[in-house]
């Protein structure tokens, strides 16, 4: 591996925790924290297609889990764009404990990685 390699694989890591995190912000803080990391444009799709703004209409403010824990974590990075996919299993009050898989497209506008797309399937 040359110096080269090894800082663009360092380089990749340092993205991949970042949009880790991100993803995982979405999970645990609050509707308005959601929205600005979104683009205007943004899809969502869980169980039915939303557009932009549509998604923060049906979806309360107190949406916060409490914990979530991410599995089988996979990021295909090609360029400005990401997707993440992933298994997670989320607790919040009084409610039960909701399983599901989930796949996350964001891209980087000038700096500034946006969500672009977001789609999850519930589990049994």
């Amino acid at each position: 591996m040359t110096l080269q390699d090894r800082h663009k694989s360092d380089q990749d890591s340092a993205l991949s925790d970042h949009l880790w995190h991100l993803e995982e912000m979405r999970w645990t803080t609050g509707r308005d924290s959601a929205v600005a990391v979104r683009d205007a444009s943004a899809t969502a799709i869980h169980p039915d297609l939303l557009e932009s703004n549509e998604i923060w209409q049906c979806r309360p403010a107190d949406t916060v889990w409490r914990m979530v824990k991410i599995d089988t974590r996979a990021i295909k990075l090609q360029g400005v764009v990401a997707m993440l996919t992933y298994r997670i299993r989320a607790e919040k009050a009084d409610a039960p404990i909701y399983h599901a898989i989930c796949a996350s497209t964001w891209f980087d506008d000038a700096g500034t990685w946006q969500r672009l797309s977001h789609h999850h399937t519930p589990l049994a």
